[in-house]
């Protein structure tokens, strides 16, 4: 994974280096070391709007649809793609406040996720690469942020 692709609604690409591209295959073996894989199949449901969890997530392999539902029509709007290399979940990971969207695996897809409580305990034990991580974190969303703005 060199690159981190997040495809908005419009059609718009971007293209910027990996969460934590940074760091050597020693320091991101040591930060998967916290997380915990998870496979989905086409369709599946991997994260739900409204759910209050701190969970970030990896997309290693597939593609997944970020979806936004009207409470008034119970109408579904697609946000954006998300493809292998990228982040989901990050805003509420951030905040603590119930997730803004779900996320539906377009094709069977594989998940790196970290929970706040094992992120803070890479926080304890790898200062470094925590740091690196939010760091990221925060460029992601400034990024994402940039692009609903146009």
């Amino acid at each position: 994974m060199d690159s981190e692709r997040y495809i908005d609604d419009s059609g718009t690409t971007t293209d910027s280096y990996l969460l934590l591209g940074d760091r050597s295959e020693e320091e991101w073996a040591r930060f998967i070391e916290y997380t915990e894989s998870r496979y989905y199949n086409a369709g599946d449901l991997l994260v739900q709007q409204n759910q209050i969890e701190r969970v970030v997530h990896i997309l290693t392999d597939g593609q997944v649809e970020v979806v936004v539902t009207d409470k008034r029509t119970n109408s579904q709007q697609r946000i954006a793609t998300i493809e292998a290399g990228s982040v989901f979940g990050e805003q509420s990971f951030v905040d603590g406040k119930p997730r803004s969207a779900s996320v539906v695996a377009l094709t069977d897809c594989c998940v790196l996720s970290l929970t706040l409580e094992a992120f803070q305990q890479l926080q304890r034990d790898e200062p470094e690469i925590a740091f690196a991580f939010l760091f990221d974190i925060a460029r992601t969303l400034s990024l994402r942020l940039r692009i609903s703005l146009n």
